[in-house]
C-alpha cells in the first residue's frame, strides 16, 4: 500500500482585487544626470587616444566640443571622421594644423587648406582611406559588437596589385552567393563627440534633418561619448519615438554650449545667373536633359550640383543626397537656411512634400543596392568601356583626395553619367581608350558629357549622340547705341550658326571707372563722331535708328529693368528698340513709365528696386571686370573677348575657323598678354619674350585659398595677375604674421628659385586671384642669357631689401595710423608693382590682414588719413592723393 505523503500545503493569498477606478501604481526610473560643461566633457580626452568625430557637409558639427579640443592642446590623436571638410568655414578642419593629430581615417582627405597641407606636407598621416558606405558599415559594426562587415563596394579595383594610395594590410575577401566581398574589420574608438539638436538630461539625444547621418552608430561606437546640443531639457520632454540616440548606452555625457551658430553661407544663386555661361555650366545643363520625370537622380560634387540649376521647377525628378535625404529641393532663401538640412555638397536645401531623411548608414545601403535610377558624377578620366576614375591622381608622386560616395554609387547605380571638361589644363583628353588612373568604377559609365558632346557608351565602344551649340555672353549697356545695332543682327547670326547668345546687362560708367577710362561722350570731337558712326552703321545695316531725346543718359533702371523681366534676347530686345529705335526718353520718371508700359510690365517701377535685381546688375558689372571687359558691347566665349559692334564677324570667324589659334595671331596675343601680366618683359628681345611665354602658365584661387604653404619647394617664379595675396607665417604656436601684400602686377620669390630651395612663407589668396608660375627652366635660361631680365632683377632685389626695412621699421616703431599708410604706400610701389596707378581695389578687412590690425581699426585710421588729404576713400577701394606724404607718413 503506498504511502501517503503528510505534506503540508503551502499557504495561498489570493491577490487583492483592485477597484476600477484606481489609478495604476507609477513605477519611477532613476535618471543619473549626465549634464556636463564643455571643457568637463573634453577631459575625458586623452593624449594619445583615438577620436570619432560626427557631422558631414556642415549639418552637425560640434563646433563647440572641436573649439575646446583645439585650445586644450591634447596630442598624438587619432582622428576617424568622415571628412575633413569640402571647404573653408570646417572646425574639424583646423584640427589638420594645430599640431594634435597623428593619424586620420576617414573617406576623403577634404579640399580645405588645413587638411590637404597635413597630408601632401605628411604632418598628418592617412592611416587608410574607405568608401563612405564602408565606412559607415564598419562605425556601424564597432556600434553593434559585431565581427565585421561584408562589403563588396571595391572588390577587384581597391585589392588591385600597385593601387594608389596601397595603405593598412591585404584585404580579406569572402564570397558569399556568387558576390565576392570585404570582410571589413570595426571601427570603434577611446571616445566619440557627436552633435545633436537636443538632450534630456539623460543622455537621450534627439536630432534634426540631415544631420542624424550615422551619429548614433558613431556615438555607440566609443567608449565614452560626447554629446553636443543646442539645448538641454528635462527627462520625458522628447517623445520616445523622436529619441535618435538612447542615454541607456550609459556612456554619453551631453555638453550644453552657447546658443547655435549657423555655419555662414551666401546666396550665390543671384550671382551663379549673373556670370558668364563656363564650360561647367553648359556640361550640366546638358546633363539636365539627361533625367527623367519619375527617376531618383543622385547628383556629386562639382559639376553635378549645378545640374540641378537647370531643371524645369515642375520636372518630377527625386533628388537623392547621400547624407540622408530622399526628395529635397533647391536652396531656400537666405532667411530660412537651416544649417541642418544640406546636401552632399555643404549648400543648405529645402524638403519637397513627400521627402524622406534616414541616417547615412541606409542612405548609403540605397546607393549600393539598386535604388538611385541615375547619378552623375565627376571625372577625371573616363575610357571607351565605360570605367570611371574619379578619386585619386598623381601630384609630384603623391595626391588624394579620396573616396566618398562615389565607388558606392558606381557600384549600385543603374545609370551612371560621366559629366567632365573635355580636356585637362595641358589640352589632353580626358576620353581615353583605356583609363590610367586609379578606377572608381568598372564599366559603369552609360553616358558621357562634355562641354563639346554627349557619348554613349555601348559594347561597341563610344557613339556620339550630341554636339553643343556654342554660347556666347553678350555684355551691353542700354545707353550704347552699338550694343543697339549688334542685338538687331543677332537673329540672323543665330539662324545661320549653332550658337545660343545670354545677355548679360551691365553699368558701363562703372566699367569705364575701373579702368580709368572717359567715355566717349566725354570728349568732345568723339562724341561728334560716336553718333554719326553709329547713324551710319544703322543706314549701312538698313536698321530703323533714331536717337533719344538726351544721351548720354542715365540707364540704371532699364538695365535692371532687362533683369527683372527675365533676362531673354526678346526682353532685352524690346527695351532697346523703345530707347534707339523709337527715341524715347527712359531716365525721367515718366519716360521710365513709359518704357514698363510699352514692354507690358505694368509692375517694372516696383521690380527694379528689388533687392535681388540690383545685385544681379551689380554682380553682370563685377563678372565683366573680372573677365576684362572693357566696353560695350562684347561677346565673350571660352573667355575671349570680342569687343565693339563690327566684332561679330571676328568672332564668327574664331568659331568656324578656330581663327585664334593661328600663328599669327598666337604670336600676337602672347605678346601682347605677356606685357599685360608682366611689365618687366616690354624690354626683353622678342626671342627672350617668346621664351618666357612659353613657360608661364596660370591658375586660378578662390579666396582663402593657401596657394603655396610654408617649407614647400615650389619651383616657379611668381606673379599675381588680378587679386591680390598675402604673405606670412604662422608660428607652432598658432601666431601668425603678415610679412606683405602683393596686388597685381607683383612678381616675387626670385631668391627661393634661385637658391632652388622651399618657400619659407605661406602664399594665402585674400580674394579671388589668378596666378603666374614661370618654371625654373624657363628662368634661370632667362637669368643666363638676357641682360634686361638680369637688369630688372637686380632693381627688384635692391627694392625688395629696401621694402622689407622699411616694412621692419613701421612695425616695429609705429602707430596704428601710420603703419597703414606705409602699408598703402607699400602697395603702390612704382618698382616692385609696375603700373598701380593711383587706385588700388581693396577691402578694410584686407587692409586689416596684410597690416596685421582689425577691420575696425583699419577703418578709423583710413579717415584719419582722408581727413589728413593723402588718401580718398571710395567704394571697395582707395585712391591716393599725395604718395610722398604717405609714404613718410608720422615721420
Amino acid at each position: 500500500m503506498q504511502k501517503t505523503s503528510r505534506r503540508k500545503p503551502r499557504s495561498y493569498t489570493a491577490p487583492q482585487t483592485r477597484s476600477p477606478r484606481a489609478a495604476p501604481r507609477r513605477r519611477h526610473m532613476r535618471y543619473a544626470n549626465k549634464v556636463l560643461s564643455v571643457d568637463e566633457a573634453i577631459a575625458h580626452v586623452r593624449s594619445g587616444s583615438r577620436l570619432m568625430l560626427g557631422e558631414f557637409v556642415g549639418a552637425g558639427e560640434p563646433a563647440c566640443c572641436i573649439e575646446a579640443l583645439l585650445a586644450s592642446g591634447i596630442g598624438q590623436l587619432t582622428l576617424i571622421t568622415n571628412t575633413p571638410g569640402l571647404r573653408g568655414g570646417f572646425l574639424k578642419a583646423r584640427l589638420f594644423s594645430s599640431g594634435q593629430l597623428a593619424e586620420f581615417i576617414g573617406t576623403h582627405v577634404g579640399t580645405t587648406d588645413e587638411s590637404t597641407q597635413a597630408y601632401l606636407t605628411d604632418a598628418v598621416r592617412v592611416a587608410e582611406f574607405f568608401p563612405m558606405g564602408t565606412w559607415a558599415e564598419k562605425v556601424r559594426a564597432g556600434a553593434l559588437g559585431l565581427g565585421g562587415a561584408l562589403v563588396p563596394v571595391g572588390v577587384g579595383i581597391l585589392d588591385q596589385p600597385g593601387m594608389f594610395p596601397k595603405r593598412g594590410a591585404p584585404k580579406q575577401t569572402l564570397t558569399v552567393d556568387g558576390t565576392t566581398c570585404f570582410v571589413e574589420p570595426p571601427l570603434r574608438a577611446d571616445v566619440s563627440i557627436i552633435k545633436g539638436w537636443r538632450a534630456d538630461t539623460f543622455g537621450n539625444v534627439e536630432f534634426r534633418g540631415t544631420a542624424l547621418q550615422n551619429q548614433r552608430d558613431i556615438a555607440m561606437a566609443g567608449d565614452y561619448t560626447i554629446v553636443e546640443v543646442n539645448e538641454i531639457v528635462e527627462v520625458g520632454t522628447i517623445p520616445p519615438e523622436r529619441v535618435g540616440c538612447p542615454g541607456t548606452t550609459g556612456r554619453s555625457s551631453a555638453a550644453c554650449p552657447p546658443p547655435k551658430r549657423d555655419r555662414q553661407t551666401h546666396n550665390e544663386e543671384t550671382a551663379m545667373q549673373a556670370l558668364p555661361e563656363t564650360p561647367k555650366q553648359r556640361i550640366a545643363a546638358r546633363c539636365a536633359l539627361e533625367l527623367r520625370a519619375g527617376e531618383v537622380v543622385n547628383l556629386g560634387l562639382g559639376i553635378p550640383t549645378l545640374t540641378a540649376n537647370y531643371l524645369d521647377a515642375n520636372a518630377d525628378v527625386i533628388f537623392h543626397t547621400e547624407n540622408g535625404a530622399f526628395g529635397f529641393g533647391g536652396r531656400p532663401p537666405l532667411d530660412a537656411i537651416d544649417s541642418d538640412l544640406t546636401n552632399a555638397g555643404c549648400e543648405p536645401i529645402t524638403l519637397m512634400p513627400g521627402a524622406a531623411l534616414m541616417d547615412l548608414a541606409t542612405s548609403l545601403g540605397a546607393m549600393r543596392n539598386g535604388y538611385i535610377d541615375v547619378t552623375i558624377l565627376g571625372a577625371l578620366q573616363v575610357d571607351a568601356l565605360g570605367n570611371l576614375a574619379n578619386w585619386a591622381c598623381d601630384r609630384n608622386g603623391k595626391w588624394w583626395p579620396g573616396i566618398g560616395g562615389a565607388m558606392d554609387l558606381c557600384y549600385g547605380t543603374r545609370k551612371v553619367i560621366a559629366a567632365l571638361a573635355h580636356t585637362d589644363k595641358h589640352g589632353n583628353s580626358k576620353i581615353l581608350p583605356h583609363c590610367t588612373l586609379p578606377l572608381t568604377g568598372r564599366r559603369c559609365v552609360k553616358v558621357i558629357v562634355t562641354e563639346h558632346a554627349v557619348f554613349d557608351v555601348t559594347d561597341a565602344g563610344l557613339v556620339l549622340r550630341d554636339c553643343m551649340p556654342a554660347t556666347v555672353d553678350w555684355f551691353f549697356d542700354v545707353i550704347s547705341p552699338f550694343a543697339y545695332l549688334q542685338l538687331e543682327q543677332f537673329e540672323a547670326v543665330q539662324e545661320a550658326n549653332d550658337i545660343v547668345i545670354r545677355p548679360r546687362p551691365l553699368v558701363l560708367g562703372a566699367l569705364l571707372h575701373h579702368w580709368g577710362q572717359k567715355g566717349p561722350a566725354e570728349i568732345g570731337a568723339k562724341r561728334v563722331f560716336t553718333y554719326r558712326h553709329a547713324l551710319f552703321r544703322a543706314q549701312q545695316l538698313g536698321i530703323p535708328f533714331r536717337m533719344p531725346p538726351a544721351h548720354p543718359f542715365n540707364p540704371i533702371k532699364a538695365l535692371r529693368l532687362t533683369i527683372a523681366m527675365g533676362g531673354s534676347l526678346d526682353a532685352v530686345r524690346a527695351v532697346f528698340r523703345h530707347i534707339w529705335r523709337d527715341g524715347n526718353d527712359v531716365a525721367s520718371p515718366e519716360g521710365f513709365a513709359a518704357l514698363c508700359e510699352a514692354v507690358g510690365f505694368a509692375e517694372g517701377a516696383a521690380a527694379v528696386e528689388q533687392p535681388a535685381v540690383k545685385d544681379a546688375l551689380r554682380a553682370h558689372t563685377d563678372a565683366a571686370i573680372a573677365l576684362g571687359v572693357f566696353g560695350v558691347p562684347t561677346l565673350v566665349h571660352d573667355g575671349e573677348l570680342f569687343w565693339g559692334e563690327d566684332a561679330t564677324a571676328m568672332f564668327l570667324q574664331s568659331l568656324r575657323a578656330d581663327w585664334l589659334s593661328t600663328p599669327e595671331v598666337q604670336r600676337v596675343s602672347t605678346r601682347a598678354r605677356l606685357a599685360h601680366i608682366a611689365a618687366w618683359s616690354i624690354d626683353l628681345h622678342p626671342d627672350e619674350a617668346d621664351r618666357a611665354c612659353a613657360g608661364i602658365v596660370e591658375k586660378t584661387y578662390a579666396r582663402g585659398a593657401c596657394i603655396c604653404p610654408k617649407n614647400t619647394l615650389l619651383e616657379s617664379w611668381t606673379g599675381v595677375v588680378t587679386g591680390l595675396i598675402k604673405i606670412g607665417t604662422v608660428s607652432p604656436e598658432g601666431r601668425s604674421v603678415t610679412f606683405t601684400g602683393v596686388p597685381a602686377g607683383g612678381w616675387f620669390g626670385e631668391g627661393t628659385v634661385l637658391k632652388n630651395e622651399p618657400r619659407r612663407y605661406d602664399i594665402v589668396a585674400l580674394r579671388d586671384t589668378r596666378m603666374a608660375f614661370m618654371d625654373r627652366a624657363t628662368f634661370m635660361w632667362l637669368v643666363e642669357n638676357s641682360v634686361a631680365f638680369n637688369r630688372f632683377l637686380v632693381k627688384q632685389l635692391n627694392e625688395r631689401l629696401g621694402h622689407f626695412m622699411a616694412l621692419l621699421e613701421y612695425d616695429r616703431l609705429l602707430d596704428v595710423t601710420p603703419r597703414l599708410a606705409r602699408c598703402i604706400a607699400s602697395l603702390f610701389n612704382p618698382v616692385l608693382y609696375p603700373g598701380a596707378g593711383d587706385h588700388l581695389e581693396i577691402t578694410q578687412e584686407e587692409l586689416g590682414l596684410l597690416s596685421g590690425m582689425t577691420r575696425q581699426v583699419a577703418n578709423q585710421s583710413l579717415k584719419a588719413l582722408e581727413k589728413d588729404g593723402v588718401v580718398r576713400l571710395e567704394y571697395g577701394g582707395v585712391t591716393v592723393v599725395d604718395l610722398d606724404r604717405l609714404r613718410s607718413y608720422g615721420a
